[in-house]
């Protein structure tokens, strides 16, 4: 996937918001102009963005090749700019790349093909920096993890790697190996590397089953 509309966009604002013209751009004839010029260009393309996220899939098969330091960091580049409850971002990322290491964590799901993936991102949450509802103390940690996943492998998939969402581990263990705080949880171990499989189709539940219009309705 193309990622060069951020190299556009940078450049189409840069001038206007580092000059004296900032406030004439401000005014709502202007950002009309500037909203359906960005609406027009590639960097909304639907096909590209529908591509990504059908491209996307559970892989359980990796390659030996190394996924370096640079291309990680923009894998969690994309988890950190997540939205999250309140913007609290609760996020800790445990990154496992050595032998050692990532021996001691496959341990917590012992699977072949899991062991293959060169790197293992270890999503985990802080709930003492997690938004709680008043209402019933719901703690929000959790959706914003999985939102954070959630970027986190389409930019994977977007720079030709492949991931699994993987929360059926040993829990006591996994702490354990990481040195986690008690208010610190892992939610998910995500392992990342290059590979050879193809996306199958995907299966999924009629969107008619799924859908309620107005209000919720059993049938």
């Amino acid at each position: 996937m193309k990622s060069c509309w951020k190299v556009w966009l940078r450049d189409l604002f840069a001038d206007a918001f580092n000059n004296s013209e900032l406030s004439t751009l401000a005014t709502k004839s202007h950002l009309n102009q500037h909203s359906n010029l960005i609406t027009n260009s590639y960097i909304f393309d639907k096909m590209e963005f529908d591509q990504l996220i059908n491209s996307r899939f559970s892989v359980r098969s990796y390659t030996n090749q190394p996924v370096d330091r640079e291309t990680i960091l923009e894998v969690l580049k994309a988890a950190h700019i997540a939205p999250s409850a309140h913007n609290y971002q609760p996020w800790e990322f445990v990154v496992i790349t050595s032998p050692e290491n990532l021996e001691e964590i496959h341990a917590a799901y012992p699977r072949s093909w899991f062991k293959q993936a060169p790197v293992c991102i270890a999503v985990c949450t802080d709930h003492n920096r997690s938004w709680k509802r008043a209402e019933d103390n719901k703690d929000l940690a959790d959706v914003d993890a999985a939102i954070a996943i959630d970027h986190l492998v389409l930019k994977a998939t977007d720079l030709g790697l492949g991931t699994c969402w993987v929360c059926h581990f040993d829990v006591g263990l996994t702490r354990k190996v990481l040195n986690l705080p008690d208010h610190v949880e892992p939610i998910a171990l995500i392992p990342l590397g290059y590979t050879t499989a193809q996306a199958p189709a995907k299966s999924r539940k009629p969107l008619a089953d799924m859908v309620h219009w107005e209000k919720f309705t059993n049938s």
